[in-house]
């Protein structure tokens, strides 16, 4: 979760989510579920922008700018892994799908911003490569509610448990050994 993402939610629906996440990881720490951080930078030559942002002259975060800072609450650990991307999905152009497998993973919790394109690329992408795929519905958020609820019955219909923070004892429980991981 990143201030540039989180300036676009009104103020009550960025105080839960931030808060809602710090409990997620918090459960992760718990649990020794390892986290996995995929912060969105792009450059501010635009070199990095997809056709929208070229389009309109604008994209964020650009790296190096607050717009790139995470909540306290919900900030990388040194004991997370974090990469960076360019594009809605958290596995387009990452070593993330590397990464899962060298970790022997068969699970993903998926959580952040933007659920109506970040969050649903990624777990298309998720299930696409055969993770079985979770997602916190209080762990996710986007500018307009409806477009989050939007996505989420579709992700629920196809690709993902749409769950609450209190279900993850349960898959984790029934998950692979290395257990879930969170990727926001």
């Amino acid at each position: 979760m990143q201030e540039g993402f989180l300036a676009e939610l009104s103020g009550e629906d960025r105080r839960g989510v931030v808060l809602h996440t710090a409990a997620l990881l918090s459960w992760c720490s718990d649990n020794g579920v390892p986290v996995v951080q995929v912060i969105t930078r792009h450059a501010a030559d635009g070199s990095t922008w997809d056709r929208r942002m070229l389009a309109t002259g604008r994209a964020i975060p650009l790296e190096d700018s607050p717009e790139c800072d995470q909540p306290e609450e919900v900030a990388a650990t040194p004991r997370d892994i974090v990469m960076a991307k360019t594009r809605m999905s958290a596995f387009y152009g990452t070593e993330l799908e590397w990464e899962l497998v060298r970790l022997g993973v068969s699970s993903v919790i998926v959580c952040g911003l933007y659920a109506h394109e970040a969050v649903l690329s990624t777990a298309i992408d998720a299930y696409q490569r055969d993770f079985r795929v979770a997602i916190p519905a209080d762990c996710v958020a986007s500018p307009d509610p409806e477009d989050a609820r939007a996505a989420l019955r579709q992700l629920g219909r196809t690709v993902a448990e749409i769950v609450d923070r209190g279900d993850l004892d349960g898959i984790a429980a029934t998950g692979d050994e290395a257990g879930p991981y969170f990727l926001p």
